[in-house]
């Protein structure tokens, strides 16, 4: 597996998560405030549906495959990414 902490180290995270029992899902946000190394920031994803990427405020463009997430031409330096997402529970 890959080791994202080359892209991206993070030094601290807000997460926002409702739950919805009968429909068996979860919105979110989190912010993630920390240093960027490389243009192409890397996280993993897995079985989320990543919907909006803002970069310092300000919306960035991004790909989401269900099980890693990559946004393109992020700052170098501290940086505060926010990412808005879905996804299913998992019962087990």
């Amino acid at each position: 597996m890959e080791k994202f902490l080359t892209y991206f180290e993070p030094e601290k995270y807000k997460l926002t998560i409702a739950i919805d029992k009968n429909a068996k899902s979860v919105i979110g946000e989190v912010k993630i405030t920390g240093e960027v190394k490389k243009e192409t920031v890397k996280f993993h994803a897995a079985k989320l549906d990543v919907s909006e990427v803002f970069i310092n405020g300000t919306s960035a463009e991004f790909k989401a495959d269900g099980e890693a997430l990559e946004i393109y031409q992020a700052p170098l330096g501290t940086t505060e990414i926010t990412i808005y997402y879905n996804g299913k529970l998992n019962e087990n």
